[in-house]
């Protein structure tokens, strides 16, 4: 509040004060999440699963930038198949939140499930998207790991109908790069 005096009283008068600008509450820097306990690519950490009732996944590895190589399912022989991809946990036991990048297209919007020793968590979907080749992170949590658990990644092509292809439509393919896992804090270890 400001006093002021009125012009021709000798009385003052107490009235709000306006500010022109309103306070400037300083913004935090903003804090980087932190660094995932585990990070496993899908060409070098992974491996194909080999089974007949799964689609067979590819490795797509012709970018010059190795961060962009990943699995991928051939959606024209495949479609509607999920493949696999899967490796064995070397962290200590423990609870964990797992985030897989996918990777989200123009043509469909690709499915992807976790299962740890064949136990499937619930799937995830690709959000729709005007671009080629967005990155996608889906995240699952309070995954209890023990070492030597086995993690596979099951990824699957779909089309949105919207893009015509070969007297079709265009489908994505499953496309994902790599898993993070972050250990989460238990009762007793902060």
């Amino acid at each position: 509040y400001v006093t002021r005096a009125h012009a021709g009283t000798a009385a003052a008068s107490t009235v709000p004060r306006t500010p022109i600008e309103p306070a400037a509450t300083p913004t935090p820097a903003p804090q980087a999440a932190p660094a995932p306990d585990f990070t496993w690519r899908a060409t070098t950490d992974f491996t194909a699963v080999d089974d007949p009732a799964l689609a067979r996944a590819y490795l797509e590895t012709k970018a010059p930038d190795p961060a962009l190589h990943g699995f991928a399912v051939d959606p024209m022989q495949f479609q509607d198949r999920f493949a696999a991809a899967e490796l064995r946990f070397n962290g200590p036991t423990g609870t964990y939140t797992l985030v897989l990048l996918a990777v989200a297209e123009e043509d469909g919007e690709s499915v992807y499930r976790l299962a740890i020793n064949g136990v499937e968590l619930p799937a995830r979907v690709n959000p729709t998207t005007a671009e080629k080749r967005k990155p996608v992170r889906h995240r699952w949590s309070g995954i209890a790991l023990r070492t030597g658990d086995r993690v596979t990644v099951c990824f699957a092509g779909r089309s949105n109908r919207t893009i015509p292809e070969r007297g079709g439509f265009a489908w994505s393919r499953g496309r994902w790069r790599l898993l993070e896992a972050s250990r989460e804090a238990s009762p007793d270890k902060p």
